[in-house]
Order: structure tokens, then C-alpha cells, then sequence
């Protein structure tokens, strides 16, 4: 049986003055368009990534930064991930965290409430048997739909995200050797931690 991967892990971007930086920043062509963080990302978008990560928390590239990247909860970055299967999608809302991501094994582990994917709208997961059904919104918005996968479908989508992630790792890797004169290795090892794939 072909497993189909539902998920993309994605970020919301921060809008600042690129100037501010020596690096390339490239912002999606549609204001307010979430960026994949693939394989495929350009390096115009790794400068984005890293401009949003320092923006939105008030940061300066230092050493404090690196160390909060590797500290649960200091370091925010909305998004998460994308749902996507037969045409329909589900994005992360308002204020989800990108890394919540990994609130998904705590619900095939058995914790129902282990998953907040935001609000306005508010998207909400059901397991019934060995069916997944991610709601869009609650039930009082009449244009809501569901997203149905199986338990399996969820493990092998979730093990395509952390090799999509150490993927994105390996290209952060090789932009920072490019654009920052800052110990290389420290900054991967602290992305890493970051993108919770460590």
C-alpha cells in the first residue's frame, strides 16, 4: 500500500526592513503566503527563515540567540504544518508555534487534546478507530471540512518531515558558511535543535 504524505512543514514570515541585513531575503510573490521549509527551498527564503527567527523575538545573531534556539519555548516562529490530501488543505492559524510540529506523536501516543493547530480558524483533530479526521475549523463555522488519514499515514508523514527538516538543516548549513562569520557549527547544531530534529 503507497503511503501519501500529508504534511509540509511551513513558516508565517515577519516583515521587516531587509536592509537590515548583508544576507539575500526573498519573500513569497502573495503577502502573507506561508514558506515550505523542503529540500527545495531557495536561499532567498534561508535568509527570510533566519530574518524572521531574529525579527519577531527581538534577537541579534550572538551567541544568546544560538543558545535560545536550543531551549524549548524561548524562540518563536509561527507555522507548523501544512494538512494537504485530495485537493484540500489545512494550514497552521494564528499564533500556532512552528514547533508544536512534534505535539503529533504525543497524539498517536495516546494524548487527544496533544495537538493545537491556532485559532481564527481554529483546526482540530479526531481520532475515531484507526481514522484521523482533521477538522478545518470548530463546528459553528458552516464551511468547515475534514482531512481523513490513518494512523500510519500520520507516522510515515511525520518521518518525512524530520528528513524534509535535516534536509533544510544541511542547506541552512551551507548558507550560513556563505552569508555569517559566526562558528559554523554551533549555528547548524542550534538549528537543528530548533527544527526539533535533534
Amino acid at each position: 500500500m503507497n503511503m501519501i504524505n500529508i504534511f509540509t512543514p511551513v513558516f508565517e514570515p515577519h516583515y521587516f526592513d531587509v536592509k537590515r541585513y548583508s544576507w539575500l531575503i526573498e519573500y513569497p510573490k502573495e503577502e502573507y503566503d506561508l514558506v515550505e521549509l523542503t529540500e527545495n527551498i531557495s536561499e532567498g527564503k534561508i535568509g527570510l527563515l533566519i530574518g524572521t527567527l531574529l525579527e519577531f523575538n527581538n534577537s541579534e545573531l550572538d551567541d544568546n540567540f544560538l543558545s535560545a534556539l536550543t531551549q524549548k519555548d524561548e524562540i518563536s516562529l509561527c507555522g507548523g504544518l501544512r494538512i494537504s490530501k485530495s485537493g484540500k488543505f489545512i494550514n497552521p492559524s494564528c499564533c500556532s508555534d512552528f514547533q508544536d510540529w512534534r505535539e503529533w506523536e504525543l497524539f498517536l501516543n495516546g494524548d487527544i487534546n496533544g495537538v493545537w493547530l491556532g485559532h481564527d480558524p481554529e483546526p482540530w483533530v479526531e481520532m475515531d478507530n484507526n481514522e484521523i479526521n482533521i477538522w478545518s475549523d470548530l463546528d459553528k463555522n458552516p464551511s468547515k471540512f475534514k482531512i481523513s488519514s490513518t494512523i500510519s499515514e500520520i507516522e510515515f508523514s511525520l518521518k518525512k518531515v524530520e528528513i524534509e527538516l535535516l534536509s533544510v538543516s544541511k542547506i541552512i548549513d551551507d548558507w550560513a558558511k556563505k552569508n555569517l562569520n559566526t562558528e559554523y557549527a554551533k549555528f547548524k547544531d542550534s538549528i537543528e535543535k530548533y527544527l526539533m530534529v535533534r
